[in-house]
């Protein structure tokens, strides 16, 4: 509506965020939301203001929301491919993530998540490459910034990717790894904290291929070494996971070794129980594998956040959860504004 693209201001809402309020204060610095000039985009630090703002002519607005993109329907062989009764599709909007882009700078996000999504069905490699083709022609010019030949080069790549055969458990270049619904539904599951997260650690180590001792695996998550131990033990006793004890090494002078051990999904995690009371609007999100490794909780509590936003997670975390989850998305920043606005 200002003409501005989102390197110069910043566009809301955005996923998992509130609405800000003119004139409000940002709850941790104190400072307010003011106007802003709309040909400047200079705050109009003066609450009289709101006494000199007219009311919009009608017909100006209609013919802004004439030009609002209708929503793009989900095509048809994508749509013959999903079960109906699918409990994740009816709590998920599908022709949103099909819709056409609304600003730059998004395109290639948008792209991967419809890719993931279409992977995710069933459908075959050629379709998916020209769903996201033709989803891709069919865009603005003012929202696409590479030339076509690039973006072709992308979606053959995105598309290699989520089609080949250890998608589930492949990392992209920048540590992004993918966890689907049901992955976090089984992490949920689980009625003590410590075996909800070491799980998520787990599944991270699973997804990215890499091996953590005990003792790593403590210093990163911040849990206890014994307290480790038992979630681990847990978690394979409940065939949630499967344990693959790392190779023992005989050195020379008599000293025995072993490498750390390694972990595979177990066939408990193959199945998820329907009617679970972690349901979401989201089939998918990204994790960040590198964070992980730095700032465990905050990225732990980020994916149950972008996942479970919406559910009232004070009656579905534990206290004790409850209060870090609080605390890390303040960390976070204005996305705290969220949950606290609920």
């Amino acid at each position: 509506m200002t003409g501005a693209t989102s390197n110069e201001v910043e566009f809301r809402p955005l996923r998992n965020m509130a609405i800000k309020l003119p004139l409000s204060r940002h709850h941790r610095t104190g400072n307010r939301c003011w106007f802003l000039d709309r040909d400047t985009f200079e705050p109009i630090q003066s609450e009289a203001y709101v006494f000199d703002i007219e009311q919009m002519d009608a017909e100006a607005l209609l013919e802004i929301i004439d030009r609002i993109p209708p929503k793009a329907q989900l095509p048809l062989e994508i749509r013959q491919s999903i079960n109906a009764s699918d409990t994740d599709v009816a709590q998920f909007d599908v022709n949103d993530l099909f819709s056409s882009l609304t600003e730059p700078g998004t395109r290639h996000k948008r792209m991967v998540r419809m890719a993931v999504f279409i992977r995710h069905y069933g459908v075959d490699e050629r379709a998916c490459r020209e769903t996201l083709t033709s989803w891709y022609r069919a865009q603005s010019d003012c929202f696409i910034n590479s030339s076509e030949k690039v973006i072709l080069g992308e979606i053959r790549r995105i598309v290699r990717w989520v089609h080949s055969s250890d998608f589930h458990t492949a990392g992209t270049n920048n540590g992004q790894v993918y966890f689907s619904l049901q992955d976090m539904q089984r992490v949920m599951s689980h009625t003590r904290r410590s075996d909800r997260q070491i799980h998520f650690m787990l599944l991270i180590l699973i997804k990215t291929w890499h091996a953590l001792s005990y003792d790593q695996i403590a210093a990163v998550t911040g849990i206890g070494r014994l307290t480790v131990a038992d979630a681990i033990k847990r978690l394979a006793e409940t065939d949630n996971i499967v344990i693959k004890k790392g190779k023992v090494i005989r050195h020379p002078d008599g000293n025995v070794t072993s490498k750390s051990n390694r972990y595979a999904t177990g066939d408990n995690a193959k199945t998820i129980d329907k009617h679970t009371r972690w349901v979401s609007d989201h089939l998918f999100t990204f994790v960040n594998s590198k964070a992980a490794y730095m700032r465990f909780r905050e990225t732990y509590y980020r994916a149950v956040h972008e996942m479970f936003g919406g559910c009232d997670l004070k009656r579905m975390l534990l206290p004790r959860e409850y209060k870090e989850y609080l605390e890390v998305i303040r960390d976070i920043g204005e996305e705290g504004e969220t949950v606290l606005a609920q």
